[in-house]
């Protein structure tokens, strides 16, 4: 089975195998030992005697990459904290600003996460943005697909600003190759008491060696063994195991299909694509999304790496909060099954299926215009579910 581009091209790469089952780390913190997880001063103790490991630094309790603390706001989330490269955030919700890597106080700049510190801002249209920043969904009642017999409830939550890029995605491929797994429970939706987050049955799905599986197609893979010119575009050819690993890993989790088509709807608007202004305008062209492989101006068709774009390069295409990328250069992956519609749906998610099925959504730069609405979803079998147009996006309590 493949997974064609409209024009049939298969984008198709290795299948999942047998893979192997590897232990989770274990330590003081459990296995969530990954930068910012562990609270107070057990923040960097997690990774042995007040030391971090996977070639992070210690700084203000919490693990850093190297040359990352100089600009990087080390508090984690916690209000007050600094670096040279944000001001502190009022504690208890004021304004809130914080440098590179680290959350300002509670309040309306949109964080960098503990483990982006020191990755350079190389996203966005100028290429010079946080890769790592994030934007809030308030939340809200909205008809799904644009569906007024399909209404759905989602909580207020945080999405990343863009696709995961390769350069984020690097040092996550350093935990799991020291061996760092999910915990089982880790990942569920606090919204939804039914999900039970990650199941441990799912190791055996995730591969031991995980560098040669990026390596899914030779024409439109983006990950590089050494650091290159692909670190800010979207990693692809990650299966939905390692998709939700990764978001386990920075602290998130996988949106629901709800939750997705909410951010790209633009909620209550209502709107056809994710730039939709008025909601009901159907303008669709090459300045608001990488799709139909006419990203690099060649012919529609015509499909080359050179469609899948740094993340952010069409900002008009932005969503109501200013999400990148909703729609087209990669499809994402959803928490939930294929299936019927959850009905009635507050933060509902689909925990069960009978074809082994899972949902994506985004379209994809390889995908034509009619893919790219924000009611489009598409879903994929488990065992064809590393591609080239496929990413990642995570999301996290607000």
């Amino acid at each position: 089975m493949s997974h064609p581009m409209p024009n049939g091209t298969p984008l198709r790469g290795a299948t999942l195998a047998c893979l192997i089952v590897v232990a989770a780390l274990a330590g003081s913190c459990g296995s969530d030992a990954r930068p910012g997880t562990c609270t107070g001063a057990e923040r960097c103790a997690c990774y042995g005697n007040g030391t971090c490991d996977q070639g992070l630094n210690c700084l203000s309790d919490v693990c850093v990459s190297p040359g990352g603390g100089t600009d990087a706001a080390a508090g984690a989330g916690v209000a007050g904290a600094t670096g040279s490269g944000g001001a502190a955030g009022a504690a208890g919700g004021g304004a809130g600003g914080g440098g590179r890597g680290g959350a300002g106080g509670a309040g309306g700049v949109p964080p960098s996460l503990p483990i982006c510190a020191g990755l350079a801002p190389t996203c966005g249209p100028a290429g010079d943005s946080d890769c790592c920043s994030s934007s809030v969904v308030p939340g809200g009642t909205f008809n799904r697909g644009n569906d007024a017999t399909t209404p759905a409830t989602v909580s207020g939550f945080r999405m990343d600003t863009y696709d995961v890029t390769v350069g984020r995605f690097r040092p996550f491929v350093g935990a799991y190759s020291s061996g760092w797994r999910p915990a089982p429970g880790q990942g569920a939706n606090p919204y939804n008491a039914l999900d039970p987050g990650w199941d441990s049955s799912w190791n055996s799905s995730l591969p031991s060696d995980l560098v040669s599986r990026l390596a899914c197609n030779a024409s439109y893979q983006t990950w590089t063994t050494s650091p290159a010119g692909n670190e800010n575009k979207p990693i692809v050819c990650a299966s939905w195991y390692e998709a939700f690993a990764f978001c386990i890993w920075d602290g998130g989790r996988l949106p629901t299909d709800a939750e997705y088509n909410f951010a790209a709807a633009g909620g209550t608007e209502q709107r056809v694509y994710p730039w939709s202004a008025p909601p009901s305008d159907t303008t669709i062209d090459g300045t608001y999304a990488s799709y139909d492989c006419i990203a690099d101006g060649s012919a529609v068709g015509a499909c080359a790496a050179t469609d899948l774009l740094v993340v952010g390069s069409k900002p008009k295409g932005n969503g109501r909060w200013g999400h990148a990328d909703l729609a087209g250069n990669v499809l994402q992956w959803m928490r939930d099954w294929s299936g019927p519609l959850v009905t009635p749906c507050t933060d509902c998610v689909q925990l069960t299926t009978t074809d082994s099925w899972r949902l994506l959504r985004g379209g994809s730069f390889s995908y034509n215009a009619s893919y790219q609405t924000s009611s489009f979803r598409f879903a994929l079998y488990f065992g064809y579910d590393r591609t080239g147009d496929i990413g990642i996006r995570c999301v996290r309590a607000p």
